[in-house]
């Protein structure tokens, strides 16, 4: 996987589905549809985007929970 961003209109065709691309979208594809889009000029690679938290405090983990307790909260 990788990012790239859409500098042009793309469409991405595989045998049984395409995926259109607009252009300014800034997105993780596959690696096969990144080097396709790139090496054709209508994306560049970027940096993957940092995640962030929208109320600006750090991402905190209950200490020792199992995963199952972390999967149950997240879904409620």
């Amino acid at each position: 996987m990788a990012w790239v961003r859409f500098d042009k209109k793309f469409h991405w065709v595989q045998p049984g589905f395409t995926i259109a691309y607009r252009a300014g979208m800034s997105l993780n594809v596959t690696r096969a549809c990144a080097d396709e889009a790139i090496s054709k000029g209508v994306a560049v690679t970027i940096a993957a985007p940092r995640k962030e938290n929208t109320d600006g405090k750090e991402a905190k983990r209950r200490q020792n929970a199992p995963k199952a307790a972390l999967s149950e909260t997240r879904n409620r």
